[in-house]
């Protein structure tokens, strides 16, 4: 993406609430995981998160344990059609080799959004 300056709209999908709650699937992990994620993209200049991870337990958003059902396809769908319809400035990218780093793998909490 970076090299052909692309504009991207990342999606972070939730994980189906009774599936991680049948498979112990740590909340507070999962969550620091994602913010891992987003800080990762942000510092690279990836601005255009879509964070659905909080979203498992409502009603219809998930179909089983990792797809959207049709709830989750309607917030999709908010997410992506002004991202699709709208002139987005251009994207300015900077990768950084310490996100590809055993350091970076290793660690644990980076701030809270």
């Amino acid at each position: 993406f970076a090299k052909q300056k692309t504009d991207v709209l990342f999606v972070i999908t939730p994980v189906n609430k009774a599936w991680a709650e049948y498979t112990g699937l740590n909340q507070d992990k999962y969550q620091e995981a994602v913010r891992k994620i987003k800080y990762q993209l942000k510092a690279q200049g990836f601005h255009r998160i879509a964070d659905f991870s909080k979203d498992g337990g409502e009603s219809y958003f998930m179909q089983d344990t990792i797809h959207l059902g049709w709830n989750g396809w309607l917030a999709f769908d908010k997410e992506v059609q002004p991202f699709l319809e709208n002139n987005q400035s251009s994207p300015h990218y900077k990768l950084n080799p310490y996100f590809y780093s055993k350091e970076w793998a290793n660690k644990r909490l980076v701030s809270q959004d």
